[in-house]
């Protein structure tokens, strides 16, 4: 693989500006020459080294390296804090207008419903490499050398951080599938494919109404065609007609070639899943830190290179996923709320969990909603399942638990008035 346009003759003569000793042009004839001049000093070496990793690798690493496919995915770097908070406001109600009401409740609060959820940093790597002295002097041996140095650098320590990124965002699939929305179709073929193109449309064309039926909490949320990104595994994509897919999301062939990404697989538990169409921030990416340093040995004369990458893999909960699957689509038959009889403070907040049954339902999403005959404006609860009950409550309060998988299935719990603790 050529990893850049120049020679070594070329990449010195860059570099040399750069050196606090001044070394003649570099040609074919005297590279052996210029190599014991840089060789023979250890500052010189150093000088040499760095300017090599920091301006010609950068080059390498932008435009011949493995690139992780899902990187569309990736946002903005996140320089301070371990934490990302993802913030959600649901949608304002509407009221039936009545200038009666109006005297009593023209000054009242109406909180808006706000979720949030919490993306912690989840991986801290590093990679290391080792230069040896001779591989620094065969740089010198020939045209080819350097690119011989960069390559094993450059190979050994960013393609692999590529690759295990990549490997990582297909395990947040993995993680997140329970929360999928599934549509289960014939195996992809020559014969089926018109018709698995017909769904994937019809999937396409209802994102951008307003629904509680795509995300994993059930919030009322839309997914404009702007911003879904199909992604289909290799095999499939194969067999698939890309024309009729850029008509089904209303976009030129050469427009959608961005918005399709092609995967091997979607991760473990996901085998029967060939293709996923999902918002453009459902998979939240993001490159915590990202630093690269060296340390001479002097005993064994060689550089150990150390590219340290931490960041944060996570999936939102509130963003519209609809996984297209060949396998057996698992329906919710109950769900149970697991708080119930308990009472809480008012004033304060809770956590409510709820159990799916069966255990091996394909998906395990749950929403949640709360209502009361007079419901207290700082009485909610959210889309991860926190419950507050308002200071000023005094009516019974009834939370219902909906199982998103499961046409509907619902349990409730009711906070009557006298458990509610002032």
């Amino acid at each position: 693989m050529k990893y850049f346009d120049g020679t070594t003759s070329a990449v010195i003569n860059a570099i040399a500006p750069e050196l606090s000793t001044r070394i003649p042009t570099a040609t074919a004839a005297n590279l052996q020459q210029i190599g014991d001049t840089i060789l023979g000093n250890r500052q010189l070496t150093n000088e040499f080294l760095n300017a090599l990793v920091n301006r010609i690798c950068s080059v390498v690493i932008r435009d011949n390296l493995y690139n992780n496919p899902l990187t569309f995915f990736k946002k903005a770097t996140e320089r301070y804090g371990d934490i990302t908070e993802e913030i959600f406001v649901a949608v304002a109600n509407a009221h039936e207008y009545d200038p009666r009401v109006a005297e009593d409740e023209l000054y009242r609060r109406e909180i808006p419903n706000v979720s949030t959820f919490f993306h912690q940093m989840n991986s801290k790597l590093f990679y290391k490499t080792t230069i040896q002295m001779d591989d620094l002097r065969r740089a010198f041996t020939g045209e080819n050398g350097v690119q011989s140095l960069v390559a094993k650098i450059v190979d050994s320590l960013y393609s692999g951080a590529n690759y295990d990124e990549f490997v990582s965002m297909k395990n947040i699939f993995s993680a997140a599938r329970h929360g999928f929305f599934y549509i289960k179709t014939a195996a992809p073929s020559k014969t089926t494919i018109e018709d698995i193109t017909t769904q994937i449309k019809a999937a396409s064309n209802v994102l951008p109404f307003m629904s509680e039926n795509y995300n994993a909490t059930g919030v009322l949320t839309f997914c404009p065609k702007s911003r879904q990104i199909l992604l289909v595994r290799s095999d499939v994509d194969a067999v698939m007609d890309v024309s009729s897919l850029a008509v089904a999301f209303n976009m030129d062939k050469r427009e959608f070639m961005g918005r399709k990404i092609l995967v091997d697989n979607f991760g473990e538990g996901n085998e029967d899943v060939y293709a996923i169409l999902c918002d453009e921030v459902f998979l939240l990416f993001r490159e915590n830190m990202q630093k690269f340093t060296e340390e001479f040995n002097a005993q064994g004369l060689f550089w150990n290179y150390f590219f340290h990458r931490w960041e944060t893999f996570s999936a939102s909960p509130f963003a519209a996923c609809v996984a297209f699957t060949t396998g057996t689509i698992t329906p919710v038959t109950a769900i149970t709320i697991a708080q119930k009889g308990e009472s809480l403070p008012a004033g304060q907040d809770m956590l409510l969990s709820a159990t799916i049954t069966p255990t091996t339902a394909t998906c395990q999403s749950v929403k949640w909603s709360v209502s009361s005959t007079d419901l207290d404006s700082g009485t909610y609860i959210t889309a991860g399942g926190y419950l507050r009950i308002g200071k000023h409550q005094t009516a019974d309060v009834v939370i219902t638990a909906t199982a998103l998988g499961g046409n509907n299935v619902t349990d409730t719990a009711t906070w009557s008035a006298g458990a509610i603790e002032e």
